[in-house]
C-alpha cells in the first residue's frame, strides 16, 4: 500500500481531532476571559454607582447648609469643625474614587472583541471611549475642587463656607451631567460587550457543530461505510457467494483491507472451482488443463507440467504438459537428480517446500547437461519456473511445474499452491 496515502488518512483524522480540541480550548479560554471581564466590570459598576451617590451626597450637604446657615460665631465655628470637615472628607473620597475608576478603566477594562470586529457588530462604545470620558470627568473634577478651594478662601481658620456651598450648588450640575454620561456609556458598553460575547459563543458553537458534522460525515463515508461493506461482503462469502469482490476506493488501510478481501474471495472461488473440476478429470492432461485454467487468473502460466517421482525420488518423469508436448518434443522428458535443477527438485520433495527458479537462460548456459532446462529455454522461451512438490499420506509424490515467459512468481504463489498440494495430489494419484 502507498504509505503516502496512509499517512494522509491518519493526518486528516488527527487534524480534524486537533481542530476540535483547539476550538474547545479556545472556547474555554474565551469563557474564562468573559468571566474575568464580568467580575471586573461588576466591581467597577459598583464604584461608578458609589461615585454617583457621593456626588449627590455633596450636593445635598450643600443644600442643607444653605438652608441652615450659621447666624452667629458660635454656630459658625461649629459648622467649620463639623460640617466643613465632613464635606471635605466626602470630596476627598470622591476624588480618590475618581482616580481609582480612571486607573481601572484604563488598565483593567479590556474589550472582549478586537476593534475591527467590534465595529462590525455595531458596538460604538469601547474601552478607549470609556477612558476618554473618565479622563474628562477627572479633569472636570480637578477644576471643580480648585474652584471650591478658591470659594472657601485662603483663610483656613475662617473659611467662607457659604461661598463654598454656593459654588457646589452652582457647579454640581456639570459634574452630575458628566457622571450621567459616563454611567450611560458604561452601561451601554456592558450591554454591547455582553451581546458580543453571546455572538462569539454562538459562532463557536456553530463552528464546532459544523466541524463535528463534517468529521462525523467524513468518518462515516471513509471508515464506517467501508467497514459495513466489508462486513456485508464477508457475510455473502460465508453464505456461499465465493468470488464476490468489493470496489477499491482510495489507497488507505481500508482500501488495503478491501483488496485483501477481494484476493481472499477470488482465491476461494479458484480453489473451489479447481476441486470441483478436478473431480471430473479422467486423464492427467485434463487435470493439467484444469489446474492451469483455474490458476491462470492468479498465476502467470505460459507452460505447465505434472511429473511423477520414481520410488527413490531421484527421477521425475513428465506425465503431462500444457501446451501439450509429446515425449519426442521434449529434449528430456525426465528431471534427473544429478543436475543442479534436479537436485533442487529432489530437495523440495524431501522438505515439501515449493521453490522458484528464475533466470533459466543463465542456468541453461551454466549447465549444458541439464537437457530438461535447456529444452524449455530453446523450444518455449521459458525464463522462470515455479515448482510445487506433490505429496500425500499414501506415499505418492510428484512435482507440479509452472513456467513463465515474462511474469514473475512470488512467495504468495508458492505459499498458496503448497497448501493445495496435498489436495491436488489426492486427485492426481487416481489418474497419473
Amino acid at each position: 500500500m502507498n504509505t503516502h496515502h496512509s499517512f494522509r488518512l491518519r493526518a486528516a483524522m488527527l487534524l480534524a481531532i486537533a481542530s476540535l480540541i483547539f476550538i474547545a480550548i479556545l472556547s474555554n479560554v474565551y469563557q474564562q476571559r468573559v468571566l474575568q471581564h464580568t467580575a471586573t466590570n461588576s466591581r467597577l459598576l459598583g464604584e461608578y454607582q458609589q461615585l454617583n451617590q457621593l456626588a449627590l451626597s455633596i450636593q445635598r450637604s450643600a443644600k442643607n447648609y444653605q438652608a441652615n446657615a450659621a447666624r452667629d460665631y458660635e454656630s459658625y465655628f461649629r459648622d467649620v469643625e463639623v460640617y466643613l470637615g465632613d464635606l471635605k472628607g466626602t470630596i476627598t473620597q470622591f476624588h480618590t474614587l475618581v482616580d481609582s475608576i480612571a486607573d481601572k478603566t484604563k488598565n483593567d477594562v479590556t474589550d472582549l472583541v478586537p476593534p475591527a470586529f467590534s465595529s462590525l457588530m455595531g458596538n460604538n462604545v469601547s474601552q478607549g471611549t470609556l477612558a476618554i470620558t473618565i479622563t474628562d470627568v477627572s479633569d472636570s473634577w480637578l477644576r471643580y475642587m480648585s474652584g471650591f478651594e478658591t470659594a472657601l478662601g485662603e483663610n483656613q481658620e475662617e473659611p467662607r463656607i457659604e461661598w463654598g456651598t454656593r459654588f457646589v450648588l452652582e457647579n454640581s450640575d456639570t459634574i452630575e451631567h458628566k457622571l450621567h454620561v459616563l454611567m450611560d456609556q458604561y452601561e451601554t458598553y456592558l450591554q454591547q460587550q455582553g451581546n458580543s460575547a453571546a455572538t462569539i459563543f454562538k459562532t463557536y458553537l456553530l463552528v464546532i457543530a459544523v466541524l463535528g458534522a463534517a468529521i462525523i460525515g467524513w468518518f462515516y463515508l471513509h471508515v464506517i461505510r467501508p467497514i459495513g461493506l466489508i462486513a456485508n461482503a464477508c457475510t455473502r462469502v460465508a453464505g456461499g457467494d465465493f468470488g464476490y469482490t468489493l470496489p477499491i476506493q482510495g489507497k488507505n488501510e481500508l482500501a488495503q483491507l478491501s483488496e485483501a478481501f477481494n484476493t481472499m474471495s477470488s482465491r476461494s472461488e479458484m480453489v473451489l472451482n479447481l476441486i470441483s473440476q478436478l473431480q471430473q478429470a479422467h486423464t492427467v492432461d485434463e487435470a493439467t488443463a484444469i489446474i492451469c485454467r483455474a490458476s491462470g487468473s492468479y498465476i502467470p502460466i505460459a507452460w505447465a507440467a505434472i511429473l511423477k517421482a520414481d520410488q527413490t525420488n531421484t527421477l521425475l518423469n513428465v506425465a503431462s504438459t500444457l501446451p501439450a508436448m509429446n515425449r519426442s518434443q521434449l529434449e528430456s522428458p525426465q528431471i534427473k537428480a544429478n543436475t543442479a535443477f534436479g537436485q533442487q527438485c529432489h530437495d523440495a520433495l524431501l522438505s515439501k517446500q515449493a521453490f522458484i527458479s528464475s533466470d533459466l537462460l543463465n542456468a541453461a548456459r551454466q549447465d549444458h547437461s541439464d537437457q530438461f532446462i535447456n529444452g524449455l529455454v530453446r523450444r518455449s522461451q521459458i525464463d522462470a519456473l515455479m515448482c510445487v512438490p506433490l505429496y500425500n499420506n499414501q506415499g505418492w509424490e510428484g512435482m507440479l511445474i509452472f513456467g513463465s515467459k515474462s511474469g514473475k512468481y512470488t512467495s504468495q504463489h508458492t505459499e498458496l499452491l503448497s497448501k493445495l498440494a496435498p489436495l491436488l495430489t489426492t486427485h492426481l494419484q487416481k489418474i497419473v
